[in-house]
């Protein structure tokens, strides 16, 4: 996984679960990703790469392997007003 700019790239992802200006779900061999923003949208979807676009506020992770320590959910909040001002400059 890799974010420059309003852009971003998922590699050896297993299944795109839901797509929305809002809310993408990844599946991925060994976690889920739930990515939060405005204006999401896929510009390339291939085999084994996913290109994104838009302005990315929150991704989590929902990790099969923590499941059995009782951890199911890791969660990365990012700064939204940053994540707003590049979304601004690149639009």
């Amino acid at each position: 996984l890799s974010i420059d700019k309003n852009q971003m790239t998922i590699e050896h992802y297993q299944e795109v679960l839901l797509v929305s200006e809002t809310l993408i779900k990844i599946r991925m061999p060994q976690m889920e990703i739930s990515i939060r923003g405005d204006k999401l949208h896929m510009l390339a979807l291939e085999k084994e790469e996913l290109l994104l676009e838009g302005c990315f506020l929150e991704l989590t992770f929902n990790m099969k392997a923590r499941k059995k320590l009782g951890l199911d959910k890791w969660k990365v909040q990012m700064d939204a007003s940053a994540f707003l001002h590049i979304c601004k400059q690149g639009n």
